[in-house]
């Protein structure tokens, strides 16, 4: 079942509310719980259900000015003490600061970050590909970050 939160935050990512002048746009949207999370999880949900997730809401974004893709995982965790374990956990010592949520993590191409009980994986893999747009996607990234958590 998916929490009250958040279908709330996919309602408002799918309408656009979030990213209304961003350049970012909701291509595709998924949601998950805890009966069917191993459909998109294969072979880490086990990892996450014993970390207290609850749903995983999954948004699909392409940023228009650079064609970038961009993938929006939202983990509903049953604590905000299993949203911060699960930051702490991933970030590595290649990691930059990234200032949005409570504690947050930027690397080229992928940003996590956790906010109360919902912890975030932002995942844009093709921002490698020229270091023009490495320069102009990492801004991009960051503030489809801003633009997220602005909505938790």
């Amino acid at each position: 079942m998916i929490s009250r939160n958040a279908l709330s935050l996919f309602t408002c990512l799918f309408l656009g509310c979030a990213t209304a002048g961003s350049g970012w746009r909701v291509t595709e949207t998924h949601e998950y719980g805890r009966d069917n999370l191993y459909l998109y999880l294969n072979g880490g949900a086990e990892y996450f259900l014993e970390n207290g997730v609850q749903a995983l809401t999954v948004l699909e974004h392409v940023y228009g000015g650079l064609d970038v893709t961009a993938t929006v995982e939202v983990y509903d965790m049953a604590a905000a003490e299993q949203a911060r374990e699960l930051h702490n956990e991933s970030v590595s010592a290649a990691a930059r600061s990234l200032d949005v949520g409570t504690a947050g993590a930027i690397y080229p191409g992928y940003a996590e970050f956790w906010q109360g009980t919902r912890y975030v994986r932002i995942i844009a893999y093709d921002l490698a590909s020229s270091a023009a747009k490495r320069s102009d996607g990492m801004q991009a990234l960051v503030k489809l970050a801003r633009l997220v958590v602005s909505k938790l």
